[in-house]
């Protein structure tokens, strides 16, 4: 299987990128046209509309709408070489009620999404850890380095770490569905962004993939994330570091205040809900 071409952003990560439907992007998608297949930026794919699956914006927004009602994107010829695989989306959910399917790989093996206002689910297994909230763009990342192993990733945030899965992930050629799952359990609400990668992405190029992408999803929110490691990451720049300031951090990794004086090489210090550097 051919991996990225030039088509893909320059900021995320390329390396073993074999899927990428970006609906805000021209070269996927004719801005404004409310039904036409997308094109794989990758240009591995041929994808078909169901249903009643229609682009349109969302908070400005290019991405595809899914009403709950038996519509999905459809990619034909699907390959998986083996169990180390990376599935990557934006999403945003309208409702979370009854299973809301964000990836079907054609026999649930792994169907990807939520049952109701629980937590996100790779099944057949249970509580990943992550949990979906309406009414916002999330960037939702599942990393499996083998079926014995799996990662779950919220916002840049790892939520489930070396998950034992609990089947075995279907491989071969064959079709796989965006935004439902060939029935009634489909997704409620907005996709904009769909990758897979015959690989397992790592925390810094999951890291990588958000941050390039976070200003266009969560306006409104600081763009200051403080990575693992005790790493001060501004605006996606890991060794942008900051001195002679201050600032209260959330549980998610972001700031609620911030008062940056200079930038330079820094020492952090971490203590309960704030981070000081010197």
């Amino acid at each position: 299987m051919a991996t990225s071409k030039n088509r893909t952003g320059n900021k995320i990560t390329k390396n073993g990128l074999t899927l990428h439907l970006d609906f805000n992007d021209e070269n996927c998608i004719t801005l404004g046209t409310s039904s036409q297949d997308p094109i794989d930026l990758a240009d591995n794919y041929t994808t078909n509309l169901h249903g009643g699956a229609n682009w349109e914006y969302k908070d400005g927004i290019g991405s595809y709408y899914f009403d709950d009602s038996d519509d999905y994107v459809e990619i034909t010829n699907f390959v998986v070489d083996d169990a180390s695989n990376t599935y990557e989306f934006w999403v945003y959910p309208a409702a979370l009620s009854g299973w809301e399917t964000i990836w079907d790989s054609g026999n649930e093996r792994p169907l990807i999404g939520n049952y109701g206002s629980g937590p996100l689910r790779v099944y057949p297994d249970g509580d990943s850890g992550a949990v979906l909230q309406t009414g916002k763009w999330q960037h939702v990342v599942v990393a499996f380095a083998s079926d014995d192993n799996y990662d779950v990733w919220l916002d840049g945030v790892k939520k489930g770490d070396a998950i034992d899965y609990s089947s075995a992930q279907r491989t071969g050629t064959f079709t796989a569905w965006l935004g439902g799952d060939n029935g009634a359990e489909t997704f409620n609400g907005h996709i904009a962004i769909m990758r897979h990668y015959n690989r397992q992405l790592n925390g810094n190029e999951v890291r990588r993939n958000y941050n390039a992408e976070r200003e266009r999803f969560t306006s409104g929110r600081n763009n200051i994330f403080l990575g693992s490691g005790g790493t001060l990451n501004i605006n996606g720049t890991s060794d942008a570091t900051v001195s002679g300031g201050y600032g209260i951090v959330n549980n998610d990794g972001y700031f609620d205040t911030i008062h940056i004086r200079e930038c330079c090489i820094c020492r952090i210090i971490i203590i309960p809900n704030s981070v000081y550097w010197i």
